[in-house]
């Protein structure tokens, strides 16, 4: 550690706040925060400044970072940070390090106090690599972020392909009023040319309805041996056995007659 990067503690850099209660607040468009998160908006501001707000009760290391703003409950501490001595972003990151469940004073809730939140080491750098290290670490979040919410897009579109293709029958249907169906040939030669009656409704041409129990052999779990490293990689593992869906009558649409057997899909 070179001589520009100091020893500290929170309590030095930042002002613990606690929060206020809500239920006089009108709807609006201000976050109001729990230890949860977000709970609903309100009207009013408790601050309007970055800062980072720090469980109280509850769930303890769900520590977030602001910069619009916002009002935070009892349950919920938030900071002035000293922006001579902290970049805000920077000791977000220092803490979102710390297991805070280890520093819990409760016991029938899980709590911290200020006096312990104030005694927490922190390292910091000059503000200019604050800044720095902080918005290398900012801009690695925005990236997570922007794919979790492309994978969130994908599934959605593959759940609403699903219903189109597997509930709706939309090619089944198109091909029965003489439409293109404007799928790849490939794909729309696995759709037959028109809708017939059942029991359960319109279904494809040549599908079936059956009850689970008759389309699959459920198999019971057990515990892998301790001799077996594959299954227990040095950690403890919970198994639990399926349920006996033998007697199932649940209709279910298939297009195929494989099942999965104790010796795998036949």
């Amino acid at each position: 550690m070179t001589n520009e990067w100091v020893e500290t503690t929170l309590g030095d850099v930042v002002q613990i706040m606690y929060g206020k209660d809500h239920k006089h607040l009108q709807n609006g468009l201000i976050p109001v925060y729990g230890s949860g998160g977000i709970m609903r908006y309100a009207d009013r501001s408790l601050f309007e400044d970055e800062s980072i707000l720090i469980p109280r009760k509850g769930t303890l290391n769900n520590i977030i970072y602001v910069n619009k703003p916002c009002w935070t409950v009892d349950t919920m501490f938030w900071t002035k940070i000293n922006k001579s001595k902290a970049y805000p972003k920077f000791i977000f990151y220092q803490l979102k390090m710390i297991n805070f469940v280890e520093l819990n004073v409760g016991s029938a809730v899980p709590s911290l106090t200020v006096p312990v939140l104030n005694n927490i080491p922190l390292v910091l750098p000059p503000l200019p690599v604050q800044r720095r290290i902080a918005d290398i670490l900012g801009t690695l979040d925005d990236k997570i972020e922007l794919n979790r919410r492309m994978n969130a897009t994908l599934e959605e579109m593959a759940r609403a392909l699903f219903k189109s293709w597997f509930v709706d029958f939309e090619p089944v249907r198109a091909k029965a009023a003489g439409q293109p169906t404007g799928l790849p040939a490939h794909i729309d030669a696995l759709f037959p040319n028109r809708l017939v009656d059942s029991a359960g409704g319109e279904i494809p041409e040549g599908w079936v309805i059956q009850p689970v129990g008759q389309i699959v052999d459920c198999v019971g779990g057990g515990t892998p041996s301790t001799s077996e490293p594959n299954y227990w990689l040095g950690g403890t593992h919970h198994w639990t056995t399926p349920k006996d869906f033998s007697s199932l009558q649940t209709p279910v649409l298939i297009d195929t007659d494989r099942k999965i057997t104790n010796a795998g899909i036949s």
